[in-house]
């Protein structure tokens, strides 16, 4: 290919004939780009069959789909960012860290409520048990210095495990990490026999086209 020509050449001035090579008036072949997987309503529908009904992972993956946004957004939504009444879901800190607002799929909203109440009682047995802290930006902290362990603050689809800060010497629960969601969502693909290759990004895609 070109690029290897230009890679040959610049091996042969530098190590054979040690000499500058100097600049070379050519176009270099930009490398190709990979279209996005999409799915189609379909597969979308199968893949969601293929998710346990009551675990936190398939809720994640339908609001992965139902409002497009990226796998890292959804693992950090807290409780404060799901506004019931006006139908909406506060994305904070998202791609070059802007608040963002999108729709919550009203399909959801019961669900996400359970999952809210889930949360709750998780957060007292927390508490109770000298845990019951999220980590909050520090400037949160300082304005409101209980936020770390007040129930709105704490993320919707929280760590299964109660971590100790070091820094801290709190005892604190995490948000889901995206990478166990992709494992999940890989896993649901080969069960639902869909023959492309599927991650969390490919429900952004597959909103974004289904919108169209």
């Amino acid at each position: 290919t070109q690029n290897q020509a230009f890679s040959a050449i610049r091996f042969l001035y530098r190590h054979v004939l040690e000499q500058p090579l100097g600049s070379l008036d050519a176009v270099r072949a930009s490398k190709p780009k990979r279209l996005p997987t999409v799915l189609s309503k379909d597969e979308v529908r199968r893949l969601i069959a293929a998710l346990p009904e009551n675990a936190s992972h398939r809720l994640i993956v339908e609001l992965l789909y139902g409002t497009g946004m990226r796998i890292s957004e959804c693992c950090k939504i807290r409780v404060v960012d799901l506004d019931f009444d006006r139908g909406q879901i506060i994305i904070r800190g998202g791609k070059g860290n802007k608040d963002r607002v999108a729709m919550l799929p009203q399909s959801l909203e019961e669900r996400l409520k359970a999952q809210v109440e889930f949360v709750r009682l998780r957060h007292e047995h927390d508490v109770e048990h000298g845990a019951g802290y999220a980590p909050v930006p520090t400037s949160l902290e300082h304005k409101r210095h209980n936020a770390a362990r007040d129930l709105r603050w704490q993320f919707v689809f929280g760590s299964a495990v109660v971590r100790l800060d070091q820094d801290t010497g709190r005892r604190i629960r995490r948000h889901a990490h995206p990478s166990a969601v992709d494992r999940t969502v890989k896993q649901a693909s080969e069960v639902a026999r869909i023959n492309k290759r599927v991650t969390c990004h490919t429900l952004r895609h597959s909103f974004a086209t289904h919108l169209l």
